[in-house]
């Protein structure tokens, strides 16, 4: 290889290794990866909030409220006196009607259990569930006692 050959190569290849690095349009790597869209972090709503009237030893109450959206469903029972047993339930729907056969079995017709709470003397009561898609919902509280008793009940849907 000749002189002036070897000069023009090494020019040539000078060029090639600096012109890039200039800001140059000529780049022949491929177009960075886009970013992934972050996942939205999610957001809790209060779906029901209540205050339960007074309840005698062995009162119930019942509520109904809507389900919006499909998500994670926690509800949550305070009371005022620690010493007093609370339970209570949330039916899919709102067709569960015969507490009394289901406070007997365990079941009854139109009562589709979401969840339940029934931990004697856990203050506060709490039961979270996971739900595919809107729905209404039933629930249902229990003073077993030995006294009166008064609270809330909140829910809310995480989504």
């Amino acid at each position: 290889m000749t002189r002036a050959r070897r000069s023009r190569l090494a020019v040539a290849f000078a060029l090639m290794v600096v012109l890039p690095a200039c800001g140059g349009g000529g780049s022949t790597s491929p177009n960075p990866v886009p970013a992934a869209t972050p996942t939205p972090a999610p957001t809790t709503t209060v779906i029901f909030q209540s205050a339960f009237p007074p309840l005698e030893q062995f009162g119930v109450a019942i509520g109904d409220f809507p389900i919006p959206n499909g998500g994670t469903v926690r509800a949550t029972m305070d009371w005022t006196f620690a010493t007093n047993d609370m339970i209570f339930f949330i039916f899919s729907g709102t067709t569960c009607t015969d507490f009394e056969t289901f406070f007997d079995t365990g079941s009854a017709p139109g009562c589709t259990l979401l969840g339940q709470h029934i931990a004697l003397r856990a203050k506060p009561g709490v039961i979270t569930f996971n739900v595919t898609a809107a729905q209404n919902a039933r629930l249902l509280l229990a003073n077993l006692g030995p006294t009166g008793e008064s609270g809330v009940v909140q829910i809310t849907l995480t989504r």
